[in-house]
């Protein structure tokens, strides 16, 4: 990825979706997309990253509260916030805001 394209990206913030319907059972987060009908159960850490996005957050500020709830690095941290985002955000239970 370029220079460019990292700070794009640096500066979007993702948010939860208005589609996005969401409810705690058993320890961890479930939603169901309006939209498209789809369910989906979300582990502990999927949980986590969807409390950070009750308001729009960056990536930078997800990674700083996955990395201190886990006590992992950023780096370790970083890229697969940066995946579970993508799913999320194509699968419409969260917005991407540039």
């Amino acid at each position: 990825m370029n220079d460019s394209v990292a700070n794009q990206n640096q500066g979007r913030c993702y948010k939860r979706s208005h589609d996005a319907v969401a409810t705690l059972l058993d320890d961890s987060v479930c939603l169901f997309n309006l939209k498209t009908c789809e369910y989906f159960s979300l582990n502990e850490t999927g949980s986590a990253i969807w409390e950070c996005i009750e308001k729009p957050a960056t990536v930078a500020e997800i990674t700083a509260n996955i990395a201190d709830l886990y006590v992992i690095s950023h780096e370790e941290c970083c890229g697969e916030i940066k995946a579970w985002l993508e799913s999320a955000a194509a699968h419409g239970v969260i917005d991407v805001i540039s």
